[in-house]
């Protein structure tokens, strides 16, 4: 005879009994590390595929205005394709800026935007990793909004991952 859906229910509920009771751990996500253990709370990553000095400069600019706590984000801008960036120095001024690093590195690889995302994560320190792109501008007080997101009263809730 074909199976109701409330013997599939019970069957389900009796499976994930009999599997926290043999199996406690398995069935529990493991804790995060302690926020401690980063040195920043944010790293922000910017690919800058194909963009010139002047946007990158405007786009920091912005990001940094509109952020609540600077001093505790690490920026990471990885260049690739047509942008032209030499040092630091002679585009992006960092001298003025409040956010606690702001590291530049260039990707030599021929995958894009995505592989200048995935090279700009191995630098990442901070407990939390937003990749942002270049032509996006994030609102006012943006590492506040996702650090109330992502805070540890919502994490019994399902966490989507932010990205700008």
């Amino acid at each position: 005879p074909p199976t109701s859906d409330f013997n599939l229910i019970d069957e389900h509920q009796s499976t994930v009994a009999t599997l926290q009771r043999i199996w406690p751990d398995i069935l529990q996500l493991p804790k995060p590390p302690p926020e401690t253990s980063y040195p920043f709370k944010i790293s922000l990553i910017i690919p800058a595929h194909n963009v010139s000095p002047r946007e990158l400069q405007t786009l920091l600019q912005h990001t940094e205005r509109c952020c609540h706590q600077p001093e505790y984000i690490q920026v990471i801008v990885i260049t690739s394709g047509d942008t032209t960036i030499h040092s630091k120095s002679e585009t992006i001024n960092v001298e003025s800026s409040r956010f606690q690093t702001l590291e530049l590195y260039s990707y030599q690889g021929n995958n894009g935007r995505g592989g200048c995302l995935n090279f700009g994560a191995r630098f990442a320190r901070g407990a939390i990793m937003t990749f942002l792109h270049s032509d996006t501008l994030l609102p006012e007080d943006w590492d506040r909004l996702i650090l109330e997101a992502l805070s540890s009263k919502n994490q019994e809730k399902p966490v989507t991952t932010l990205c700008a």
